[in-house]
């Protein structure tokens, strides 16, 4: 009898741990479009109007670190539920895969060479088909890339990845497999940029075209993470892909980037689909 209870205790805390995963999960999608939407339609109604009136640079820099804050809400989501839910002990897990650097270094090919070579094989069809060297490649990169650069190297995959794949893969790899959590976490994560599109910084026209890249990178962006448990990984991976699209502009276009990148994602699945499963601490 002793051991019956016991068994049905472990149940009944199994059972309660997959509930409060399954609504922290839910909790945290909810306060990362919160922030985002929320917040960032708050801070540009107050704020934007600061950046282009004559105020002093130290109060423009200000005004722009709370205007691009908002942006960080799947991470600040992240650490909020994280918090919450998981104490300090939760916080300190997640950090440490924050700044995991010791991994296969080829993972670092993988995430530094993947996107480059996304953006040039479209060009390189190009060239196969007649093109000159000038056509597809000089007259096609912007060569003023400084701030680029800055941008992504500093902010550009911080404020989410963190939270897409730092968070939530491992959250709903608990109750789906990879493919499934990839696909849920595309979707919320194309739909949570639409704020660019409705709010005009973007053409809405171009959402369709952003939505399929964006779904089709969270299979690649799951499986790096999987693979090597490394936030940091998928924070370059991001950048890169970030920097690659400002550089190599007009062709190839998102659509066809999208379809480079799907090529990789069936290859990805037909060796990996039923082997990546992520480690629970």
């Amino acid at each position: 009898m002793k051991q019956i209870k016991t068994s049905s205790s472990n149940d009944q805390e199994f059972h309660n741990k997959k509930s409060r995963d399954s609504y922290s999960i839910i909790f945290y999608f909810v306060l990362s479009y919160v922030i985002f939407w929320g917040l960032g339609y708050f801070f540009s109604l107050i704020f934007a109007g600061i950046l282009h009136e004559d105020y002093n640079i130290s109060i423009k820099i200000i005004v722009y670190i709370l205007l691009i804050l908002p942006g960080a809400g799947p991470f600040l989501s992240a650490l909020i539920v994280i918090r919450i839910t998981e104490g300090k002990v939760g916080l300190n897990n997640f950090i440490r895969h924050l700044i995991k650097v010791k991994v296969n270094f080829y993972w670092y090919l993988i995430v530094f060479i993947f996107p480059i070579i996304a953006y040039i094989i479209p060009k390189l069809f190009l060239l196969l088909m007649g093109n000159t060297i000038q056509e597809v490649f000089v007259d096609n990169i912007s060569w003023n890339i400084s701030w680029i650069v800055i941008f992504n190297l500093s902010i550009a995959g911080i404020q989410e990845e963190p939270g897409w794949r730092g968070y939530a893969v491992p959250k709903l790899n608990l109750k789906f497999n990879p493919i499934i959590t990839s696909f849920i976490i595309g979707v919320l994560w194309a739909f949570w940029h639409f704020n660019f599109y409705w709010s005009g910084v973007r053409s809405i026209s171009s959402f369709p075209e952003f939505s399929f890249l964006v779904i089709i990178l969270s299979f690649i962006y799951t499986w790096i993470y999987i693979n090597t448990e490394s936030i940091l990984l998928v924070i370059i991976f991001h950048a890169m892909h970030n920097l690659c699209a400002g550089i190599f502009t007009d062709f190839p276009g998102t659509f066809f980037i999208a379809l480079v990148y799907l090529f990789f994602v069936i290859a990805i699945l037909m060796k990996f689909s039923l082997k990546m499963q992520i480690k629970t601490k």
